[in-house]
């Protein structure tokens, strides 16, 4: 099937080690002592440990667009400069002052390191993770890219072009009624580039509590700001309690930053749905293309009860 995941993860090959040390040292003049490869799906990314401490490097997909970058980093940069003591990465320049590297036409870029570990390992007060993210749009409310306004898979808005990827009745059922709810409405509601990732796996957490780290802008994308909430919100569904009360506390956060209007708060669990059948159907399609197995019954359990507070 062509269509609008065909751009999402293609065939690559992967950076050996010892290649992107090479490049590393001539670039970035890094004493190297250690390369440790992190586990991803679109790109190369390593944990780099040299004698003046720790830094991540990301080799791109050979499909990532300079400009597509060049997005990334300018969020990075609008965050740095807005609210510096978001803990973010920070792009770590070449000898002579460039953002990145070329390497094999694929883009390298290091990145500080962030302390911490995720969120999905240690506890994190939901209305603190809220308030966090809301700091977040804010520090990116402001920021237009030509890049921005692009065709992303994992955008709330592209949720009823996922649509064909199924034909299960439930999946079906849900995509029309999103289509035929939500998607009129999400136009209309106050737009700006936004994360679009903030969830568990992508916080980082240190011993106090406290949000140490905020990862992985790769789905930065201008969207409806609801859109950020919405998909947060859709990772906090516990497996074995309601989640009313982390989801309210978390929005709570985020409002006590970025106040909602009436018709944003209203979308929110037809939002939830959305992110649900996101990871579903782009995972299961995926993992029909390239032969693994992306089955996802944990993410099936959270679609059934996001329905049913879709009331």
């Amino acid at each position: 099937m062509n269509g609008l995941l065909d751009d999402l993860v293609g065939p690559f090959e992967r950076i050996s080690p010892e290649t992107l040390a090479t490049t590393l040292r001539d670039d970035y003049a890094l004493d190297i002592r250690a390369l440790t490869r992190l586990d991803t799906e679109r790109d190369d990314t390593f944990r780099v440990d040299h004698t003046g401490g720790v830094v991540l490097v990301k080799v791109a997909h050979p499909s990532d667009s300079p400009e597509l970058l060049a997005l990334q980093d300018a969020a990075l940069a609008a965050v740095a400069e807005h609210d510096p003591e978001l803990p973010v990465p920070r792009l770590v320049p070449t000898t002579s002052g460039g953002a990145s590297a070329l390497l094999d036409g694929r883009i390298v870029r290091v990145l500080t390191w962030l302390p911490g570990v995720r969120a999905t390992d240690r506890p994190w007060r939901p209305q603190v993770g809220g308030a966090v993210l809301g700091r977040l749009s804010l520090a990116l409310a402001h920021l237009t890219h030509p890049a921005a306004d692009r065709i992303l898979p994992w955008d709330l808005r592209r949720v009823p072009g996922l649509a064909p990827y199924t034909d299960e009745p439930l999946l079906v059922d849900a995509f029309a009624r999103y289509a035929a709810e939500i998607s009129p409405v999400l136009d209309a509601l106050p737009r700006q580039v936004v994360h679009n990732d903030f969830h568990p796996g992508n916080v980082f957490v240190g011993e106090s509590g406290a949000i140490s780290g905020i990862v992985d802008f790769g789905d930065v994308v201008l969207t409806p700001r609801v859109c950020d909430l919405g998909v947060s919100l859709g990772y906090l569904i516990p497996d074995d309690s309601p989640g009313d009360a982390v989801r309210a506390e978390f929005t709570a956060g985020y409002e006590s930053v970025v106040p909602l209007t009436d018709e944003e708060r209203s979308l929110i669990p037809g939002l939830v749905v959305g992110r649900e059948l996101q990871r579903i159907v782009i995972n299961e399609e995926l993992g029909r293309r390239d032969g693994g197995s992306h089955a996802a019954p944990r993410v099936r359990r959270l679609l059934h009860r996001a329905l049913e507070d879709w009331a």
